[in-house]
């Protein structure tokens, strides 16, 4: 048995991926690159006892480091945005009211305030509905190994 607490954690994934991503594009933000390309040079002229010697490339590797960062944290987070996309489709009628409202919250990041104004609801009455879906996922995953299974993988 699925509980909602682990269908609300496997949903707050995508979540959790994006905030990350988003750190990580500030780090990139914050280091300064030059108007030029810069690329790290690995030669023997730049290398002095296993660091890299000139400022400059050390910048470009922190570069390199980050922009790698990024391009995985942006495969892990299509790979889980499509499954809860996918769960969330077919738990939920999707042109329902719930469908919108939790792919506002768990796709898009919003939070309850930016769902309330883009929607004209309450933040109460979003709650309202939130819990509502959250319980139909439940039932729908409980009802389904392929989705209890998967759920339960990412919980481990």
């Amino acid at each position: 048995m699925v509980t909602i607490k682990e269908v609300k954690s496997y949903l707050n994934g995508a979540r959790n991926i994006n905030k990350q991503l988003k750190i990580l594009e500030k780090a990139l933000v914050n280091v300064v690159e030059d108007d030029i390309n810069i690329v790290p040079a690995y030669g023997k002229d730049y290398v002095d006892s296993g660091r890299v010697s000139k400022p400059t490339e050390e910048e470009a590797i922190k570069l390199d480091d980050i922009r790698a960062r990024i391009r995985s944290k942006k495969i892990d987070y299509s790979n889980i945005l499509f499954d809860r996309i996918e769960l969330l489709d077919a738990s939920l009628d999707m042109a329902s009211l719930d469908n919108r409202i939790l792919k506002e919250r768990y796709i898009n990041s919003l939070s309850w305030n930016n769902i309330s104004r883009d929607t004209l609801y309450s933040v109460k009455y979003l709650m309202r509905i939130h819990s509502r879906a959250i319980k139909k996922i439940t039932k729908y995953v409980n009802n389904s190994l392929y989705w209890q299974e998967r759920i339960m993988v990412q919980e481990t």
